[in-house]
């Protein structure tokens, strides 16, 4: 029967990248409906958390998967994570880039400046949000289809949580503006024109939205001179696949081929890298030497103690080690990997000996077929 180990530091991990964005969640969604001035100071920081852990925490969730372009076969097998191909068409990825950015200081202006701001930027801004909102549904669409998928319901937290500060923003803001337009006249025959259409709150909304239309066409065209397409925000999550705006199709996946090790374990200069017996992976034999056998007991004993940590450094290895074993094709190359991977081959080593009962056990039945 397996042991259960407690780790209070990988609870602690746990917590703050799990936990945090469903407590802040939960207070977004409280405070959507829950309205009283005594706490605009914690709402504020609580907003400014959202946004920074939440851009932060996306783009740590992206970079542990490997997501390839839909035209890339898949590797699999190999111990990823997730087996997806990406999301969002990196060929369009600067649209997508400059959508958010207009969004998050869309915001961002907002809410630090709230009232005091001209009408007209003000109506800037909410337009950048209403981006924003845009952006985030169909972010959650495209993302519906493999929202059981391990852990990419959390990429939908974000999102979700940029709809609930925004709509509360929004109903603090034409709230206050609604009283400012009242009681303000300007010099400027152009801003007082503005000021009376801007007097009512749905005015504001009203005309924020017929703004967004003319943000999103000058963000096209600034685009364009870089290289990206008219319809662009549409290719961006169409020109993908395994989603649900995926309009490719992409080649036959590629059958995950064991630890990339194993190269330097065949291929370098035997008086170096002591090849030690033949082993067996997969019912295929392959040539083992001591490194290789530690390395793999390593991620045996990391895969049974703490399996989501075994797969962020499972899909790491797959991320870089694959691309680099293709470089590796001759005895010198293979040679000096080896000896760039001693330090590590000491930490494994010094890992096992250190929390494992029986460290030699474990090495010893490695590509055994036990």
């Amino acid at each position: 029967m397996p042991t259960f180990d407690f780790n209070p530091f990988v609870w602690l991990l746990i917590f703050f990248f799990i936990g945090t964005p469903i407590v802040l969640t939960i207070i977004n969604i409280v405070f959507l409906f829950y309205k009283k001035d005594s706490y605009a100071k914690f709402l504020n920081a609580s907003d400014g958390f959202t946004l920074v852990l939440g851009v932060s925490f996306t783009a740590l969730l992206f970079s542990m998967g490997d997501f390839p372009e839909w035209s890339e076969s898949l590797i699999t097998g190999g111990g990823s994570i997730i087996e997806l191909h990406t999301p969002i068409a990196y060929e369009f990825f600067a649209t997508f880039l400059a959508c958010a950015s207009i969004a998050f200081c869309g915001y961002a202006i907002l809410r630090v400046k709230k009232d005091n701001l001209p009408p007209l930027i003000a109506t800037l801004c909410i337009s950048g949000i209403f981006i924003g909102i845009i952006l985030s549904i169909v972010w959650g669409i495209q993302f519906s289809k493999n929202i059981r998928a391990d852990y990419i319901i959390l990429f939908l937290l974000f999102p979700l949580n940029y709809i609930l500060c925004s709509l509360r923003l929004l109903r603090e803001v034409l709230s206050l503006y609604a009283k400012k337009a009242i009681e303000t006249q300007y010099d400027n025959k152009f801003l007082n024109l503005c000021n009376n259409i801007l007097k009512k709150a749905s005015n504001i909304m009203l005309f924020s939205l017929f703004l967004t239309l003319p943000v999103f066409l000058v963000v096209i065209t600034i685009l364009l001179l870089f290289g990206q397409t008219p319809d662009a925000f549409i290719k961006m999550f169409t020109s993908t696949s395994d989603w649900t705006l995926s309009q490719q199709i992409p080649p036959p996946p590629i059958k995950y081929q064991g630890h990339y090790l194993c190269t330097v374990a065949a291929g370098g200069d035997v008086t170096i890298v002591k090849p030690l017996r033949i082993g067996y992976r997969q019912n295929t034999k392959i040539i083992v030497n001591r490194q290789l056998l530690i390395a793999n007991a390593f991620e045996d004993f990391i895969k049974e103690k703490l399996p989501h940590f075994h797969k962020m450094i499972r899909n790491f290895y797959d991320k870089y080690g694959y691309p680099l074993s293709n470089h590796i094709t001759t005895k010198k190359r293979a040679t000096a990997v080896y000896i760039l991977m001693k330090p590590l081959e000491w930490i494994f080593v010094l890992t096992l000996y250190t929390f494992d009962q029986k460290p030699e056990n474990r090495i010893a039945v490695q590509y055994t077929g036990m």
